[in-house]
């Protein structure tokens, strides 16, 4: 019997990645939501921000999908967003 494991790729694109942080906040009646960079609310929410599932209350803002992503478990170490430079570790 052979069995095939398979590895998550290195790099992921950011709509897998929000569609995997999405996801993992469903327990937690949590959605992640994206602003617009043309909004006139960008300034105060940031490009991803949380809200209640229950009232649409804002949760928390300015969230770094890659931080949360990492915090929740769904890219690990080795994974990267496509597309996304990382600087080098001083």
């Amino acid at each position: 019997m052979l069995i095939l494991l398979r590895k998550r790729p290195p790099s992921l694109t950011r709509r897998a990645v929000e569609r995997r942080v999405a996801h993992r906040l469903i327990p937690q009646s949590l959605i992640l939501r994206k602003c617009s960079p043309r909004s006139r609310w960008h300034s105060s929410l940031g490009d991803y921000y949380l809200t209640r599932a229950a009232d649409r209350f804002v949760m928390a803002t300015h969230q770094d999908l890659e931080e949360l992503a990492r915090e929740l478990d769904v890219m690990s170490i080795g994974e990267s967003i496509v597309g996304e430079e990382t600087a080098p570790a001083a």
